[in-house]
């Protein structure tokens, strides 16, 4: 079995839907939130590149956004809203582009690193399991689940900017 080959089709698609929900939207529509304790699609979006640079860890290349870049889309953080510190929409996609394609050149060049032990320093739930293949297979779960709540966003934003 390929794992890269499997990997790399849900990042791909992953990344072809992040860009399609994203398409003509502006910073302001990145920070609409539903009703409730929700993210706003620029949380989803940070949230999502924080772990695209635990992906990048694995692949052996430094991580995309700053420490204080990544402070607001970690595990446990707040809801952005529209008076939150937050990065730029613009440049959370360019950082989610640059990841994608890094981390896919790898994939594809690299097959036989799957079964290798991740690099040591990578801040990762030591349930991801041993091996690059088995971090990586979580990590795109994750970004999977976080990238199929920007529908709901995407049409938000459709909502908002009709009225």
């Amino acid at each position: 079995m390929n794992y890269a080959v499997i990997l790399h089709t849900m990042i791909r698609r992953n990344q072809q839907f992040v860009e399609k929900a994203v398409s003509g939207l502006d910073q302001y529509d990145s920070l609409l939130q539903l009703a409730g304790n929700s993210n706003c699609m620029n949380w989803v979006l940070g949230h999502i590149a924080v772990y695209r640079d635990a992906m990048l860890a694995c692949s052996n290349h430094s991580a995309s956004l700053t420490e204080g870049q990544r402070e607001p889309y970690c595990y446990g953080s707040q809801p952005i809203t529209a008076g939150s510190v937050c990065v730029e929409l613009e440049v959370l996609l360019e950082k989610l582009g640059e990841s994608y394609h890094l981390v896919s050149e790898w994939l594809l060049s690299n097959p036989n690193n799957m079964l290798e032990e991740p690099p040591k320093y990578i801040d990762l739930h030591a349930d991801y399991g041993p091996t690059v293949v088995e971090n990586l297979g979580f990590l795109c779960w994750h970004e999977g689940n976080h990238v199929g709540e920007l529908h709901a966003l995407r049409e938000l934003a459709a909502t908002h900017n009709s009225s």
